[in-house]
Protein backbone atom coordinates (compact mmCIF):
# COMPACT_ATOMS: atom_id res chain seq x y z
CA UNK A 1 0.00 0.00 0.00
CA UNK A 2 1.60 3.75 -0.88
CA UNK A 3 2.70 5.50 1.49
CA UNK A 4 0.28 8.40 2.71
CA UNK A 5 1.76 11.81 3.26
CA UNK A 6 0.35 14.29 5.33
CA UNK A 7 0.53 18.19 5.52
CA UNK A 8 2.43 20.53 7.96
CA UNK A 9 1.35 23.03 9.89
CA UNK A 10 2.77 25.83 12.38
CA UNK A 11 2.02 24.81 15.82
CA UNK A 12 -0.78 26.74 17.53
CA UNK A 13 0.16 27.96 21.25
CA UNK A 14 -3.42 28.12 23.04
CA UNK A 15 -2.33 29.26 26.13
CA UNK A 16 -4.76 32.16 26.93
CA UNK A 17 -2.52 35.86 27.16
CA UNK A 18 -2.39 37.32 30.24
CA UNK A 19 -5.06 39.82 30.92
CA UNK A 20 -4.52 43.40 31.89
CA UNK A 21 -4.97 44.52 35.39
CA UNK A 22 -9.19 45.66 35.59
CA UNK A 23 -10.02 48.76 37.03
CA UNK A 24 -12.88 49.44 39.46
CA UNK A 25 -14.02 52.45 38.24
CA UNK A 26 -13.67 53.77 34.22
CA UNK A 27 -9.78 55.46 33.41
CA UNK A 28 -11.30 58.71 32.47
CA UNK A 29 -9.06 60.82 30.97
CA UNK A 30 -8.45 64.23 32.62
CA UNK A 31 -8.81 67.32 30.69
CA UNK A 32 -6.12 69.79 29.57
CA UNK A 33 -2.88 67.98 31.82
CA UNK A 34 -0.02 69.93 30.92
CA UNK A 35 -2.00 72.87 29.74
CA UNK A 36 -2.63 75.95 31.74
CA UNK A 37 -6.05 74.78 31.52
CA UNK A 38 -5.54 71.92 33.05
CA UNK A 39 -9.07 70.20 34.88
CA UNK A 40 -9.42 70.85 38.79
CA UNK A 41 -9.99 67.25 40.32
CA UNK A 42 -13.67 68.37 42.16
CA UNK A 43 -14.73 68.38 38.54
CA UNK A 44 -13.26 65.68 37.24
CA UNK A 45 -14.76 63.70 40.37
CA UNK A 46 -18.19 65.11 39.21
CA UNK A 47 -17.30 63.95 35.78
CA UNK A 48 -16.57 60.42 36.46
CA UNK A 49 -19.77 60.13 38.48
CA UNK A 50 -21.42 61.14 35.86
CA UNK A 51 -19.97 58.70 33.34
CA UNK A 52 -21.08 55.70 36.04
CA UNK A 53 -24.61 57.84 36.38
CA UNK A 54 -24.34 58.44 40.20
CA UNK A 55 -24.25 61.37 41.85
CA UNK A 56 -20.71 62.57 43.17
CA UNK A 57 -22.18 62.08 46.67
CA UNK A 58 -22.60 58.38 45.84
CA UNK A 59 -19.22 58.00 44.55
CA UNK A 60 -17.29 59.91 47.30
CA UNK A 61 -19.52 58.69 50.15
CA UNK A 62 -20.42 54.94 49.01
CA UNK A 63 -16.80 54.01 47.13
CA UNK A 64 -14.10 56.06 48.04
CA UNK A 65 -15.27 56.86 51.63
CA UNK A 66 -15.45 52.85 52.44
CA UNK A 67 -11.45 52.36 50.75
CA UNK A 68 -10.30 55.13 53.35
CA UNK A 69 -8.57 53.72 56.13
CA UNK A 70 -7.55 55.22 59.35
CA UNK A 71 -9.47 58.15 60.79
CA UNK A 72 -9.51 60.14 57.88
CA UNK A 73 -12.88 58.85 55.97
CA UNK A 74 -14.68 61.77 57.49
CA UNK A 75 -12.60 64.06 54.90
CA UNK A 76 -14.18 62.57 51.92
CA UNK A 77 -17.85 62.97 52.97
CA UNK A 78 -18.92 65.42 50.92
CA UNK A 79 -23.05 65.83 51.34
CA UNK A 80 -23.49 69.36 52.19
CA UNK A 81 -19.83 70.70 49.85
CA UNK A 82 -18.40 72.12 53.15
CA UNK A 83 -14.49 72.34 52.54
CA UNK A 84 -14.56 70.57 49.36
CA UNK A 85 -12.87 73.59 47.81
CA UNK A 86 -9.54 71.81 49.98
CA UNK A 87 -9.50 68.56 47.34
CA UNK A 88 -8.09 71.10 44.57
CA UNK A 89 -5.48 72.48 47.31
CA UNK A 90 -1.99 70.81 48.67
CA UNK A 91 -3.40 69.22 52.19
CA UNK A 92 -4.11 65.89 53.12
CA UNK A 93 -7.75 65.68 51.55
CA UNK A 94 -6.03 66.22 48.27
CA UNK A 95 -3.73 63.48 48.97
CA UNK A 96 -5.94 61.00 50.09
CA UNK A 97 -8.96 61.65 47.78
CA UNK A 98 -5.92 61.23 44.45
CA UNK A 99 -4.59 58.21 46.70
CA UNK A 100 -7.93 56.21 46.16
CA UNK A 101 -8.93 57.78 42.97
CA UNK A 102 -5.85 56.54 41.04
CA UNK A 103 -6.06 53.07 43.01
CA UNK A 104 -10.01 52.94 41.13
CA UNK A 105 -9.47 54.20 38.23
CA UNK A 106 -5.44 53.06 37.68
CA UNK A 107 -4.40 56.27 36.50
CA UNK A 108 -0.91 58.30 37.38
CA UNK A 109 -1.78 61.56 36.53
CA UNK A 110 -4.67 62.99 38.73
CA UNK A 111 -1.98 64.75 41.01
CA UNK A 112 -1.79 67.11 38.25
CA UNK A 113 -5.53 67.90 38.79
CA UNK A 114 -4.59 69.32 42.42
CA UNK A 115 -1.91 71.84 43.44
CA UNK A 116 0.19 68.90 45.60
CA UNK A 117 2.98 69.97 43.59
CA UNK A 118 3.53 72.86 45.29
CA UNK A 119 2.88 71.82 48.78
CA UNK A 120 6.07 72.71 49.94
CA UNK A 121 6.08 76.29 48.54
CA UNK A 122 2.63 77.32 48.83
CA UNK A 123 0.76 77.57 51.92
CA UNK A 124 -2.63 76.90 52.32
CA UNK A 125 -4.55 79.99 53.52
CA UNK A 126 -5.75 82.35 50.26
CA UNK A 127 -4.69 79.66 48.10
CA UNK A 128 -7.61 78.49 47.02
CA UNK A 129 -11.53 80.17 47.24
CA UNK A 130 -14.05 78.51 49.60
CA UNK A 131 -16.79 78.48 46.78
CA UNK A 132 -17.01 78.01 43.31
CA UNK A 133 -16.23 80.09 39.99
CA UNK A 134 -17.12 80.22 36.79
CA UNK A 135 -17.24 81.86 33.70
CA UNK A 136 -20.42 81.23 31.94
CA UNK A 137 -19.24 82.08 28.64
CA UNK A 138 -16.55 79.60 28.46
CA UNK A 139 -19.60 76.53 29.51
CA UNK A 140 -21.93 78.03 26.58
CA UNK A 141 -18.73 78.41 24.05
CA UNK A 142 -18.07 74.60 25.09
CA UNK A 143 -21.48 73.22 24.83
CA UNK A 144 -22.16 74.72 21.35
CA UNK A 145 -18.77 73.25 20.11
CA UNK A 146 -19.50 69.88 21.58
CA UNK A 147 -16.47 70.27 24.08
CA UNK A 148 -16.40 68.64 27.46
CA UNK A 149 -17.42 70.98 30.13
CA UNK A 150 -15.69 71.18 33.10
CA UNK A 151 -14.05 73.33 35.61
CA UNK A 152 -10.86 74.24 35.18
CA UNK A 153 -8.49 74.46 38.48
CA UNK A 154 -7.40 77.99 37.00
CA UNK A 155 -10.61 78.71 38.35
CA UNK A 156 -10.33 77.93 41.64
CA UNK A 157 -7.25 79.53 42.65
CA UNK A 158 -8.44 82.79 44.66
CA UNK A 159 -6.51 85.37 43.01
CA UNK A 160 -7.74 84.44 40.09
CA UNK A 161 -11.28 86.33 39.80
CA UNK A 162 -11.68 86.52 36.35
CA UNK A 163 -11.48 85.06 32.85
CA UNK A 164 -8.59 85.70 30.76
CA UNK A 165 -10.04 84.81 27.67
CA UNK A 166 -13.50 86.59 27.87
CA UNK A 167 -12.32 89.32 30.40
CA UNK A 168 -15.12 89.10 32.20
CA UNK A 169 -15.45 88.82 36.45
CA UNK A 170 -16.31 85.20 37.70
CA UNK A 171 -19.84 84.35 38.62
CA UNK A 172 -20.37 82.61 41.79
CA UNK A 173 -24.38 82.80 42.31
CA UNK A 174 -26.58 80.73 39.92
CA UNK A 175 -28.36 82.70 37.94
CA UNK A 176 -31.86 81.13 38.23
CA UNK A 177 -33.48 84.05 40.35
CA UNK A 178 -35.49 81.07 42.44
CA UNK A 179 -32.33 80.01 43.35
CA UNK A 180 -29.25 82.11 43.14
CA UNK A 181 -27.52 80.00 45.49
CA UNK A 182 -23.61 79.96 46.08
CA UNK A 183 -22.24 76.78 44.12
CA UNK A 184 -19.76 74.97 46.77
CA UNK A 185 -16.28 73.11 44.69
CA UNK A 186 -18.27 69.94 44.62
CA UNK A 187 -21.60 68.43 47.13
CA UNK A 188 -23.99 65.77 46.71
CA UNK A 189 -25.19 66.66 43.06
CA UNK A 190 -22.49 68.69 41.22
CA UNK A 191 -22.11 68.67 37.73
CA UNK A 192 -19.99 70.80 35.36
CA UNK A 193 -22.06 73.74 34.33
CA UNK A 194 -24.90 72.79 35.82
CA UNK A 195 -26.18 74.49 39.33
CA UNK A 196 -25.64 71.88 42.18
CA UNK A 197 -29.36 72.82 43.30
CA UNK A 198 -31.76 73.60 40.42
CA UNK A 199 -29.93 72.15 38.01
CA UNK A 200 -30.10 74.93 35.80
CA UNK A 201 -27.70 75.87 32.79
CA UNK A 202 -25.20 78.15 34.38
CA UNK A 203 -23.49 78.76 30.64
CA UNK A 204 -24.92 82.16 29.12
CA UNK A 205 -23.84 83.20 25.30
CA UNK A 206 -21.27 86.60 25.21
CA UNK A 207 -23.98 88.82 23.39
CA UNK A 208 -26.51 87.76 26.02
CA UNK A 209 -27.69 90.95 28.12
CA UNK A 210 -26.12 93.46 26.48
CA UNK A 211 -24.90 96.40 28.17
CA UNK A 212 -25.64 94.85 32.02
CA UNK A 213 -22.20 92.82 31.56
CA UNK A 214 -19.56 93.95 34.62
CA UNK A 215 -16.12 94.48 32.42
CA UNK A 216 -12.91 94.93 34.13
CA UNK A 217 -11.11 98.41 33.42
CA UNK A 218 -7.50 98.58 32.09
CA UNK A 219 -5.71 98.05 35.08
CA UNK A 220 -8.25 95.32 36.62
CA UNK A 221 -7.53 93.41 32.59
CA UNK A 222 -3.49 93.81 33.51
CA UNK A 223 -3.89 92.45 36.18
CA UNK A 224 -5.77 88.94 35.95
CA UNK A 225 -4.03 88.85 32.92
CA UNK A 226 -0.38 88.85 34.64
CA UNK A 227 -1.76 86.51 37.38
CA UNK A 228 -3.85 84.00 34.96
CA UNK A 229 -0.36 83.92 33.16
CA UNK A 230 1.76 83.06 36.37
CA UNK A 231 -0.38 80.68 37.64
CA UNK A 232 -1.50 78.85 34.51
CA UNK A 233 2.33 78.73 33.24
CA UNK A 234 3.10 76.31 36.89
CA UNK A 235 0.13 74.47 35.86
CA UNK A 236 1.30 73.42 32.68
CA UNK A 237 4.48 72.66 34.23
CA UNK A 238 3.54 69.99 36.56
CA UNK A 239 3.77 66.92 34.74
CA UNK A 240 7.15 67.54 33.37
CA UNK A 241 8.36 68.59 36.96
CA UNK A 242 9.87 65.15 38.27
CA UNK A 243 11.05 67.06 41.93
CA UNK A 244 9.00 69.71 42.98
CA UNK A 245 10.52 72.39 44.66
CA UNK A 246 11.64 71.98 48.84
CA UNK A 247 10.44 74.50 51.06
CA UNK A 248 13.90 75.82 51.37
CA UNK A 249 13.75 77.09 47.94
CA UNK A 250 11.55 80.33 48.77
CA UNK A 251 13.74 81.39 51.34
CA UNK A 252 16.98 81.16 49.76
CA UNK A 253 14.99 82.62 46.57
CA UNK A 254 14.18 85.79 48.89
CA UNK A 255 18.02 85.49 50.44
CA UNK A 256 18.86 86.36 47.37
CA UNK A 257 16.54 88.58 46.11
CA UNK A 258 17.26 90.46 49.53
CA UNK A 259 20.87 90.80 48.67
CA UNK A 260 20.46 92.02 45.25
CA UNK A 261 18.08 94.85 45.87
CA UNK A 262 18.85 96.09 49.23
CA UNK A 263 22.39 94.51 50.14
CA UNK A 264 21.57 92.34 52.63
CA UNK A 265 19.45 94.46 54.41
CA UNK A 266 15.86 93.03 55.42
CA UNK A 267 14.23 96.40 56.97
CA UNK A 268 14.91 98.23 53.47
CA UNK A 269 13.53 95.33 51.81
CA UNK A 270 10.21 95.48 54.23
CA UNK A 271 10.16 98.66 53.06
CA UNK A 272 10.11 98.71 49.47
CA UNK A 273 7.45 95.85 49.23
CA UNK A 274 5.31 98.00 51.90
CA UNK A 275 5.08 94.81 53.62
CA UNK A 276 6.16 94.74 57.58
CA UNK A 277 9.27 93.68 58.80
CA UNK A 278 8.81 91.18 60.94
CA UNK A 279 6.67 88.95 58.43
CA UNK A 280 9.72 89.31 55.68
CA UNK A 281 12.22 88.33 58.43
CA UNK A 282 10.14 85.00 58.76
CA UNK A 283 9.85 84.11 55.17
CA UNK A 284 13.97 84.88 54.58
CA UNK A 285 14.85 82.94 57.17
CA UNK A 286 12.49 79.74 56.61
CA UNK A 287 10.41 79.91 58.80
CA UNK A 288 7.30 81.02 57.27
CA UNK A 289 5.75 80.48 53.73
CA UNK A 290 4.47 83.60 52.02
CA UNK A 291 1.03 83.06 50.67
CA UNK A 292 0.89 83.35 47.19
CA UNK A 293 -0.97 86.95 46.82
CA UNK A 294 2.82 87.65 48.72
CA UNK A 295 4.39 85.97 45.98
CA UNK A 296 2.73 87.79 43.40
CA UNK A 297 3.26 91.19 44.93
CA UNK A 298 6.92 90.48 44.97
CA UNK A 299 7.22 89.18 41.71
CA UNK A 300 4.77 92.27 40.05
CA UNK A 301 7.27 94.67 42.33
CA UNK A 302 10.59 92.88 40.63
CA UNK A 303 9.78 92.02 37.17
CA UNK A 304 9.98 88.45 38.03
CA UNK A 305 7.57 85.88 36.68
CA UNK A 306 6.89 82.92 39.29
CA UNK A 307 8.45 80.03 37.55
CA UNK A 308 11.83 82.07 37.47
CA UNK A 309 11.55 82.36 41.15
CA UNK A 310 10.78 79.27 42.20
CA UNK A 311 12.82 77.10 39.82
CA UNK A 312 15.95 79.69 38.42
CA UNK A 313 19.34 79.46 40.76
CA UNK A 314 18.76 82.35 43.49
CA UNK A 315 22.68 83.50 42.20
CA UNK A 316 20.64 83.96 38.71
CA UNK A 317 17.96 85.59 39.25
CA UNK A 318 18.05 89.12 38.04
CA UNK A 319 15.38 91.42 39.85
CA UNK A 320 14.69 94.90 38.61
CA UNK A 321 12.37 96.94 40.70
CA UNK A 322 9.97 99.13 39.02
CA UNK A 323 9.88 102.55 39.20
CA UNK A 324 7.20 104.18 40.81
CA UNK A 325 5.54 106.00 37.90
CA UNK A 326 5.53 102.76 36.02
CA UNK A 327 2.28 100.31 35.73
CA UNK A 328 1.66 98.05 38.88
CA UNK A 329 0.32 95.05 37.28
CA UNK A 330 -0.61 93.46 40.60
CA UNK A 331 -1.55 95.41 43.90
CA UNK A 332 -1.41 93.72 47.01
CA UNK A 333 -5.12 94.22 49.37
CA UNK A 334 -4.55 97.16 51.96
CA UNK A 335 -4.60 94.82 54.42
CA UNK A 336 -1.49 93.38 53.83
CA UNK A 337 0.60 96.09 53.79
CA UNK A 338 2.10 98.26 56.40
CA UNK A 339 -0.37 101.01 56.39
CA UNK A 340 -1.65 102.83 59.49
CA UNK A 341 -5.64 103.09 59.92
CA UNK A 342 -7.03 105.42 63.19
CA UNK A 343 -10.26 104.24 64.54
CA UNK A 344 -12.20 106.78 64.07
CA UNK A 345 -11.43 106.48 60.36
CA UNK A 346 -12.71 102.91 60.58
CA UNK A 347 -15.61 103.98 62.32
CA UNK A 348 -16.02 106.39 60.25
CA UNK A 349 -16.70 104.29 57.25
CA UNK A 350 -18.25 101.39 59.32
CA UNK A 351 -21.70 104.08 59.95
CA UNK A 352 -21.66 105.32 56.44
CA UNK A 353 -22.08 101.93 55.23
CA UNK A 354 -24.61 101.07 57.58
CA UNK A 355 -26.15 104.52 56.98
CA UNK A 356 -26.29 103.76 53.28
CA UNK A 357 -28.68 100.91 53.29
CA UNK A 358 -27.95 99.18 50.22
CA UNK A 359 -29.87 96.30 48.89
CA UNK A 360 -29.22 93.44 48.88
CA UNK A 361 -27.26 94.34 52.46
CA UNK A 362 -23.28 92.95 52.27
CA UNK A 363 -22.27 91.08 54.59
CA UNK A 364 -19.68 92.13 57.63
CA UNK A 365 -17.28 90.42 55.45
CA UNK A 366 -17.65 92.26 52.23
CA UNK A 367 -17.71 95.36 54.24
CA UNK A 368 -14.24 94.11 55.67
CA UNK A 369 -12.94 93.27 52.51
CA UNK A 370 -14.17 96.80 50.82
CA UNK A 371 -12.30 98.80 53.62
CA UNK A 372 -9.35 96.61 53.49
CA UNK A 373 -9.58 95.25 57.03
CA UNK A 374 -9.86 92.46 58.51
CA UNK A 375 -13.49 91.44 60.13
CA UNK A 376 -11.78 91.40 63.68
CA UNK A 377 -10.30 95.34 63.32
CA UNK A 378 -14.01 96.18 62.57
CA UNK A 379 -15.53 94.80 65.39
CA UNK A 380 -12.21 96.32 67.65
CA UNK A 381 -13.42 99.97 65.80
CA UNK A 382 -17.06 99.51 66.41
CA UNK A 383 -18.72 96.68 67.31
CA UNK A 384 -22.10 97.93 67.68
CA UNK A 385 -22.10 98.60 64.25
CA UNK A 386 -20.29 95.76 63.03
CA UNK A 387 -23.09 93.63 64.87
CA UNK A 388 -26.04 95.76 62.95
CA UNK A 389 -24.35 94.98 59.77
CA UNK A 390 -24.30 90.99 60.64
CA UNK A 391 -27.86 91.53 61.96
CA UNK A 392 -29.18 93.05 58.63
CA UNK A 393 -27.63 90.51 56.30
CA UNK A 394 -29.11 87.76 58.21
CA UNK A 395 -32.51 88.96 58.38
CA UNK A 396 -32.13 89.96 54.78
CA UNK A 397 -31.39 86.37 53.81
CA UNK A 398 -33.79 84.50 56.07
CA UNK A 399 -36.53 86.79 54.09
CA UNK A 400 -34.88 85.44 50.94
CA UNK A 401 -35.23 81.59 51.90
CA UNK A 402 -39.01 82.30 53.04
CA UNK A 403 -39.72 84.19 49.74
CA UNK A 404 -37.85 81.63 47.71
CA UNK A 405 -39.82 78.31 49.61
CA UNK A 406 -42.84 80.52 49.31
CA UNK A 407 -42.19 80.37 45.53
CA UNK A 408 -41.85 76.65 45.98
CA UNK A 409 -44.90 76.28 47.66
CA UNK A 410 -47.25 78.41 45.16
CA UNK A 411 -45.62 76.73 42.25
CA UNK A 412 -45.94 73.20 43.51
CA UNK A 413 -49.71 73.39 44.54
CA UNK A 414 -50.58 74.92 40.99
CA UNK A 415 -48.67 71.76 39.10
CA UNK A 416 -50.60 69.63 41.90
CA UNK A 417 -54.11 70.92 41.23
CA UNK A 418 -53.75 70.76 37.27
CA UNK A 419 -52.82 67.19 38.06
CA UNK A 420 -55.59 66.62 40.76
CA UNK A 421 -58.23 68.21 37.56
CA UNK A 422 -57.35 65.58 35.17
CA UNK A 423 -58.12 63.01 37.92
CA UNK A 424 -54.24 61.65 38.28
CA UNK A 425 -52.03 61.16 41.61
CA UNK A 426 -49.85 64.26 41.73
CA UNK A 427 -46.48 61.69 41.67
CA UNK A 428 -42.85 63.41 41.61
CA UNK A 429 -42.44 61.92 37.99
CA UNK A 430 -45.75 63.89 36.93
CA UNK A 431 -45.21 67.11 38.33
CA UNK A 432 -41.61 67.92 37.74
CA UNK A 433 -42.64 68.24 33.55
CA UNK A 434 -44.84 71.16 35.00
CA UNK A 435 -42.17 72.95 37.01
CA UNK A 436 -39.50 75.74 35.49
CA UNK A 437 -36.85 73.76 37.89
CA UNK A 438 -37.44 70.11 38.16
CA UNK A 439 -34.58 69.78 40.58
CA UNK A 440 -35.70 70.94 43.32
CA UNK A 441 -37.58 68.15 44.22
CA UNK A 442 -34.48 66.33 44.69
CA UNK A 443 -34.30 68.53 47.78
CA UNK A 444 -35.83 66.61 51.26
CA UNK A 445 -37.11 69.75 51.81
CA UNK A 446 -38.99 70.71 48.82
CA UNK A 447 -40.60 67.39 48.77
CA UNK A 448 -41.57 68.28 52.38
CA UNK A 449 -43.35 70.92 51.14
CA UNK A 450 -45.17 69.03 48.53
CA UNK A 451 -46.01 66.37 51.03
CA UNK A 452 -47.99 69.67 53.20
CA UNK A 453 -49.46 70.64 49.61
CA UNK A 454 -50.91 67.25 49.32
CA UNK A 455 -52.18 67.19 52.22
CA UNK A 456 -53.28 70.75 51.67
CA UNK A 457 -55.09 69.39 48.75
CA UNK A 458 -56.98 66.35 50.52
CA UNK A 459 -58.45 67.92 53.22
CA UNK A 460 -60.50 70.26 50.55
CA UNK A 461 -61.01 67.63 48.52
CA UNK A 462 -62.16 63.80 48.94
CA UNK A 463 -59.72 61.75 47.89
CA UNK A 464 -57.14 59.39 49.32
CA UNK A 465 -53.99 60.53 48.52
CA UNK A 466 -52.10 57.85 51.32
CA UNK A 467 -50.26 56.34 48.81
CA UNK A 468 -49.04 58.96 47.11
CA UNK A 469 -48.11 61.00 50.58
CA UNK A 470 -45.77 57.75 51.58
CA UNK A 471 -44.10 57.85 48.20
CA UNK A 472 -43.16 61.15 48.27
CA UNK A 473 -42.02 60.88 52.22
CA UNK A 474 -39.52 58.04 51.38
CA UNK A 475 -36.44 61.11 51.12
CA UNK A 476 -33.17 59.79 49.92
CA UNK A 477 -31.66 60.13 53.16
CA UNK A 478 -28.00 61.42 51.42
CA UNK A 479 -29.92 63.68 49.52
CA UNK A 480 -28.41 67.72 49.85
CA UNK A 481 -30.00 69.27 51.96
CA UNK A 482 -31.90 72.97 51.01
Amino acid sequence: MPHKSFDTYEEWDLTPPPSPERSVLFSLEPVGVGTPGVESLTSYIARLASAHAVFPGVLMNKLLKSLAQGNHSHLLHISEGKKTNLLNATGLRARLSVQLLEAVTLRSDLRHLTLLPWSDVFCLPGLVRLTKAWCPHCYEGWRESGETIFDPLLWALQEVTACARHHVPFCQQCPNPACARVQPALCWRSRPGSCAYCQEWLGKPLAALPGREQTLSEAELLRHQWVSRNMGALLALCPTVSLSPPRSRVAFALQGIVGQVTQGNISAFARTINIPQTMVSHWVNGRKLPQIEMLLHICSLLDLSLETLLFQEPGSLRPRLRAADEPRVYELRSKWTHVWVSTEQVQQAVEQVLAANDDPPPTLTQVAKRLGQGTSVLYKCHPTACRAISARYKEYAQQRTATRVQHYRVELREAALQLREKGVSPTRGRLEPLLRSPGILRDPKVRQILVEVCREIEEKKDGNLSNELSEISKIDRGGQSF
